[in-house]
């Protein structure tokens, strides 16, 4: 497989996750929806585990990806008022730490306890 899959894989499941939510919550940001932080962001950190015990390699970009691409996503759905864009490319870099620590122990769990074939 391409070495860019896992990234563009992360880089899809950021965008689906937010568009998904807020469709099914009727929000313009998802974060706005309770759905957003029961469903949405545990199953991207589950993701992001995921993908980085099929691929170790630099984990931590894995979780950066998926909520930059949702930046990207917002910042295309709120143009032209995005007068607080930045301030949401800070929050989710923050908010991308713990699907940083979750792609790390992925990388962990492939490294220590399943072969590397």
């Amino acid at each position: 497989m391409n070495k860019n899959t896992p990234l563009l894989i992360s880089a899809v499941l950021g965008a689906v996750t937010w568009v998904g939510i807020g469709a099914l919550s009727g929000k313009t940001e998802a974060w706005d929806s309770s759905l957003y932080w029961s469903v949405g962001f545990p199953f991207m950190s589950i993701a992001v585990l995921l993908i980085a015990v099929k691929w170790p390699e630099k984990p931590w970009r894995y979780g950066v990806v998926t909520m930059l691409v949702q930046a990207l996503v917002g910042f295309i759905q709120a143009f032209p008022n995005i007068n607080l864009w930045p301030l949401s490319i800070f929050l989710l870099l923050i908010l991308s730490l713990p699907l940083v620590i979750a792609a790390s122990l992925g990388s962990i769990i492939r490294k220590r306890f399943i072969s590397n074939e």
